[in-house]
């Protein structure tokens, strides 16, 4: 039962691109310019898009025995997520942006991805107990689908505040 859940999570995440594609549209269509909104949608786009592209090469490395490939698994998704943090960062340095709930919600959720596979890498390295093994299997898969609902309560709740405000001319 629950190798099934998680095959079934994982088919999720595989197909979560198309979704962070279509947030990254409405954005586009609804701000019509650089936004913190479209900013981050951009970012969680460029992260899935390398997580696609990268993933086959580091299986096929970190399946090597060694702590040196387990490390390349690892070490790779750290320093990617944390380029993909300051991605975002960068981005709102340069154009002067606010950032936004959905900003700060998506470069949580890569920081908490990060800091779960650090401790995974930590634990199997030293103990290799397999004590984070099934968390870090549900957890990444479950962050990602709950994402999409998360931020596009995040930015539908910020834009009906923004219209608001600009309704009652405040």
């Amino acid at each position: 039962m629950q190798n099934e859940f998680v095959t079934l999570m994982v088919s999720f995440d595989n197909h979560l691109f198309f979704g962070f594609i279509l947030l990254l549209c409405f954005s586009i269509v609804v701000y019509k310019k650089m936004s913190s909104v479209t900013t981050a949608f951009f970012a969680l786009c460029c992260w899935q898009a390398f997580s696609i592209a990268v993933t086959p090469f580091l299986y096929q490395l970190a399946s090597n025995e060694g702590i040196l490939y387990k490390f390349s698994w690892y070490g790779t998704w750290i320093i990617s997520n944390l380029f993909f943090i300051w991605m975002i960062y960068q981005f709102h340095s340069v154009q002067k942006l606010r950032a936004s709930s959905v900003a700060i919600a998506v470069s949580t959720l890569i920081l908490a991805i990060s800091v779960v596979q650090a401790v995974d890498f930590i634990d199997r390295a030293t103990t290799n107990s397999g004590l984070m093994a099934n968390f870090y299997q549900l957890f990444i898969p479950a962050a990602n689908i709950a994402i999409i609902p998360v931020v596009t309560y995040l930015w539908l709740y910020e834009y009906r505040k923004t219209i608001n405000i600009a309704a009652t001319g405040a």
